[in-house]
């Protein structure tokens, strides 16, 4: 088994996390692949089918989308992928940004907050 700091030293490690559902299944279009927060949120390179809400969280500037599940559209993404590095390198700091920015946890909690119309108390613990 892997434990959480030695699944992290594998994160840091890697340049790329892969997240490729197929669009077409009925369970994919109601789920969501939570694990491309986490791997956003390491530094890594999204590689991602476009399925579900991934629209909604990332673009082309922050993630690679494949615009077809398919195996020579992967191939050739990760082929350009290999071939400028350093392009892809910068799209994953833009997502690693994105993440930062609409999936930390004062992010998240500030817009539960306004949604429910609450006021905060803060502990002084």
């Amino acid at each position: 088994d892997t434990g959480p700091d030695e699944y992290k030293q594998i994160l840091a490690r890697a340049d790329v996390g892969l997240s490729l559902k197929l669009p077409e299944s009925a369970f994919n279009a109601t789920t969501f692949p939570s694990k491309v927060i986490e791997l956003a949120s390491h530094g890594l390179l999204v590689l991602t089918t476009d399925i579900s809400d991934i629209p909604l969280l990332f673009d082309r500037d922050t993630a690679a989308i494949l615009p077809n599940a398919d195996a020579a559209t992967l191939a050739n993404l990760l082929a350009a992928i290999a071939a400028d590095p350093e392009r892809y390198a910068a799209i994953a700091a833009a997502g690693q940004r994105r993440i930062v920015e609409r999936c930390s946890r004062r992010s998240v909690g500030r817009r539960l907050v306004e949604f429910l119309g609450v006021t905060p108390e803060f502990s002084t613990r």
